[in-house]
């Protein structure tokens, strides 16, 4: 839902200001902007450009409504193009919606929306491999190896340095640079498991972390615990935003077909994140070359036609909104 139609003539003094004193309009009128443009958007009443353009606002922006009204339009960006030529651009475009944001992210805030900035923008620079948010998390996850090799009780201790909403960003990133630190993200995972019943959230944080490892055996044998049930189902879609080949999970059902087919995710959640952002016509023929080779019963077929048809989709929406998309990221980045 939109709130306010902004035409051509309406909406140019508004972006003179934002451009000029965003700070003219509140935080939450400045959010209410974006997400108007999105719907609008959504419904086919405004071109991309108007959502594109946010970028020279959003780059300025140090308050936690706009960012996060813009999440929505970052994720599309990052799903949509997902291993594509234009995946680079895509990634300096959403750096620079970061830029002023992620000089504040890994500062001390005790407000719950400055913190709530700071894991949106140290993870979103982080995924798009901005080379300074790379180095701040392999030093960060180095000193919370040396820190809590020996921890006894969990993680709040011995990290307690690193504020909890840049934590998430600190293990996936640092894991992701330094696969030595598998095991004792392994071991403080499961000391939460069994001693800290009500507050999951470094839990979640050190399963996710998990997700990010870069040595292929140690990817291979997370998948391998996640299809027997030893991690849950919500790993196979961390595995799946973390991965820049966008094939980790298919490549392992290729392999190990009979134990995705039997395991303990449904072969529909398997299989929606293994395929889900596939955006090619070259995907669907690999998975019909390899199904044709494999005996599914009805209902595992039945997944594997509606994930084509979903590629489909991926694939008609790029054909249908790329060209209008880059265009209006290029003008940003010039």
């Amino acid at each position: 839902m939109y709130r306010v139609w902004y035409d051509e003539s309406t909406w140019a003094p508004i972006r003179a200001q934002l451009r000029s004193d965003f700070n003219a309009f509140d935080e939450l009128t400045r959010a209410q902007f974006i997400s108007d443009a999105i719907a609008l958007r959504e419904r086919g009443s405004l071109p991309w450009s108007r959502v594109i353009e946010f970028a020279s606002y959003l780059s300025k922006e140090t308050e936690f409504a706009p960012h996060y009204a813009f999440k929505s339009v970052r994720d599309q960006l990052m799903s949509a193009f997902k291993n594509t030529a234009d995946t680079p651009k895509i990634n300096k475009y959403i750096q620079r919606t970061f830029e002023t944001a992620y000089d504040i992210g890994w500062a001390n805030n005790t407000d719950w929306t400055m913190a709530a900035l700071a894991t949106l923008a140290t993870n979103g620079m982080c995924k798009t491999a901005l080379p300074e948010c790379l180095e701040k998390t392999k030093t960060l996850f180095e000193q919370f190896l040396t820190n809590c090799q020996y921890s006894t009780t969990g993680t709040g201790l011995c990290n307690s340095e690193v504020r909890p909403d840049v934590r998430r960003t600190q293990y996936c990133y640092g894991l992701a640079q330094t696969p030595t630190g598998h095991e004792l993200v392994n071991r403080l995972y499961e000391w939460f498991k069994t001693n800290s019943h009500y507050f999951h959230r470094d839990a979640d944080n050190l399963l996710n972390a998990m997700a990010c490892t870069t040595d292929d055996d140690k990817m291979n044998s997370f998948i391998s615990d996640i299809v027997e049930g030893k991690y849950p189902e919500s790993a196979l879609h961390m595995v799946a935003v973390h991965d820049t080949t966008d094939h980790v999970l298919w490549n392992y059902f290729k392999l190990n077909t009979e134990q995705v087919i039997y395991g303990v995710p449904s072969f529909n959640s398997y299989m929606t994140a293994a395929v889900g952002t596939w955006n090619q016509a070259e995907n669907i023929k690999e998975m019909d070359d390899f199904i044709a080779g494999i005996e599914l019963s009805g209902d595992n077929l039945a997944v594997i036609n509606e994930l084509k048809k979903n590629i489909q989709q991926n694939i008609d929406w790029l054909a249908k909104n790329r060209d209008e998309i880059m265009t209006a990221i290029e003008q940003e980045l010039q």
